[in-house]
């Protein structure tokens, strides 16, 4: 910190800073070295039935910086592969349901649509360690991973990478139905479930162990919203599964068209009452996200008693919330009650999170800050870069 403010200010405190310190107490001291050896000694005997050198090696992190060649080159050539497969699946699945072969083609798109949803949320995820990798943000320790084994940005692309190859491959192979007969395109699906089910709840310490040991307790925590103290990984994964309410409201249709056996898909005539236009719990699933926000919200105002941002924020989705409700209500019964209730709760949601976004998330039009427009404690210090990026995300909403 001296030498920074040596070279900022163009003066020359630090040798005369450093020898106040070369001479305390907490330097000259060996206090901390006895109780590290202390420590080494307990953890040996407790834990690795006096192997020294093990107990160590778990207790010292390695100093070697780890490289990720194979990590990158798997998840590169996996993801590379997904692209032109993925044209494949979309180019038979317009084909076929062109020349009328595929009547249910409609519903299958959107349940593979809720898996790529997932997948791609996986890859921003990664994109975002990527950025707070770059930018020495320590997110292991915000969100609370365990350091000595957390992933890295490389290892969760190329998990995302694995889920969106066998994503592709199994929908072009459903979309194709190689094998009407003795296995129907249409439950590829249920193999692509299964695969993604096994992965997350294998007991085994193999495909990040830990990793899922986190992200099972932390679902937890969000669907038990209200029961624990909101931490930043709780309303982080509130936020991601509000990105995802499509995917979840899916889960509805899905399990009631094989419930089903696709009854009113097959002939064509769209008669299945697995639709958004009548299900019930279609509608009550894609308002979960927003409860359980809103809920951590509420928890949030109880522990702190401060009512701003924490009830403006759960203003927010109590307005998302009563959206949905009015989408629901709108695609069952079609009259113009309905309509003007889903256009007044629609408008009122999307101009109250624009406004919380721009303001609040992203801290923009901060006219009283040292950096124009922004906040004043910048991580990125590239400002033709952040507003070049606004004005791309303005002209794409536009």
């Amino acid at each position: 910190m001296m030498k920074k403010y040596d070279k900022a200010t163009k003066d020359s405190m630090l040798q005369i800073y450093m020898k106040k310190v070369d001479a305390a107490y907490f330097t000259t001291s060996d206090v901390l070295e006895q109780l590290m050896g202390k420590v080494e000694e307990m953890f040996t005997q407790s834990f690795e039935n006096g192997n020294r050198k093990i107990a160590i090696t778990k207790l010292r992190a390695s100093e070697k910086e780890r490289e990720y060649y194979g990590d990158t080159f798997s998840g590169g050539t996996l993801l590379g592969a997904s692209i032109p497969l993925m044209v494949f699946a979309l180019y038979e699945a317009i084909s076929r349901m062109d020349d009328g072969s595929l009547p249910e083609g409609k519903y299958m798109l959107q349940i593979y649509g809720g898996f790529f949803m997932m997948v791609l949320m996986g890859f921003f995820f990664a994109l975002n360690c990527m950025a707070w990798t770059k930018y020495k943000v320590n997110y292991k320790f915000i969100f609370e991973f365990n350091t000595r084994d957390a992933l890295d940005y490389r290892q969760f692309m190329l998990m995302t990478s694995i889920f969106m190859f066998l994503l592709c491959i199994i929908g072009y192979l459903s979309f194709r139905d190689f094998w009407t007969t003795e296995f129907n395109g249409r439950n590829w699906a249920w193999i692509y479930l299964g695969i993604g089910l096994f992965i997350f709840m294998l007991p085994l310490d193999i495909f990040f162990l830990n990793s899922r040991i986190w992200l099972m307790s932390t679902l937890q925590r969000l669907v038990m919203s209200g029961l624990y103290p909101v931490e930043f990984k709780d309303f982080f994964m509130g936020d991601i599964v509000c990105s995802l309410t499509y995917s979840i409201s899916n889960l509805s249709m899905f399990f009631c068209l094989y419930a089903t056996h696709w009854d009113g898909c097959l002939d064509g005539s769209s008669s299945t009452k697995c639709g958004s236009s009548k299900s019930r719990v279609l509608g009550f699933l894609s308002t979960l996200p927003s409860i359980w926000r809103l809920v951590q919200c509420i928890r949030r105002y109880a522990d702190t008693g401060d009512w701003f941002p924490h009830l403006a924020n759960m203003g927010k989705y109590s307005v998302s919330t009563l959206y949905y409700m009015a989408l629901s209500l709108y695609r069952i019964e079609m009259v113009n009650k309905n309509r003007a209730l889903l256009i007044t709760f629609a408008t009122l949601n999307s101009i109250y999170s624009s406004f919380w976004d721009l303001f609040m998330d992203w801290s923009l039009m901060q006219f009283d800050s040292e950096n124009f427009l922004l906040r004043d404690e910048l991580i990125v210090k590239n400002h033709h870069w952040r507003f070049n990026n606004l004005l791309k995300l303005v002209s794409l909403l536009l």
